[in-house]
């Protein structure tokens, strides 16, 4: 687990994008993902479920390190 926190952590710091984004941004692309998640459900594509949890994961981890950056998580 620690090595993928190293590299969300990597991502936030080198990717322009991750910090233009902000947190508003990737609440909105959670919000986004979540709704892929639903639809992959609903179609029962497993294949695609996994593909959008993947993404949903990324993206709360994301919010989290952009928040803690901010000084809203301790």
């Amino acid at each position: 687990m620690k090595d993928f926190e190293d590299l969300v952590r990597k991502s936030v710091a080198l990717d322009p994008w991750v910090k233009d984004r902000g947190i508003r941004g990737y609440i909105e692309e959670l919000e986004s993902e979540i709704y892929e998640v639903k639809e992959a459900l609903d179609k029962k594509d497993h294949d695609n479920l996994v593909e959008e949890l993947g993404d949903v994961l990324m993206d709360w981890f994301h919010l989290c390190i952009l928040a803690e950056e901010k000084g809203l998580l301790k």
